[in-house]
């Protein structure tokens, strides 16, 4: 299984970034895929979601297209997927930074 997300923000200067997308999606690969989650949203200085700043989607397909309008000062977004005969959650994560 592969996994792809990206994150489209516009940096403008100090706490006023902008939020604009969020897409991506897994490839199953053969494998079946269930409880498809994304996660998006501004994070505080130590990377938790800032409550109230944050969206949690449940894509029923294999891709994803969000577009968030939120603002702040950086993001992250995360994408969770189970897949049948693995143990654990698969998570495919981005987020901004100051040097960004």
């Amino acid at each position: 299984m592969d996994c792809y997300i990206t994150l489209v923000w516009i940096d403008n200067f100090g706490v006023n970034n902008e939020l604009v997308e969020v897409w991506g999606g897994w490839w199953p690969n053969g494998r079946t895929l269930y409880d498809r989650q994304v996660w998006y949203g501004e994070m505080n200085r130590v990377g938790e979601f800032i409550e109230g700043k944050y969206s949690i989607k449940y894509p029923t397909s294999n891709t994803f297209d969000y577009s968030p309008g939120y603002t702040g000062f950086s993001f992250k977004a995360y994408s969770i997927v189970n897949s049948v005969g693995y143990p654990n959650n698969i998570i495919c994560y981005v987020k901004t930074s100051m040097f960004s």
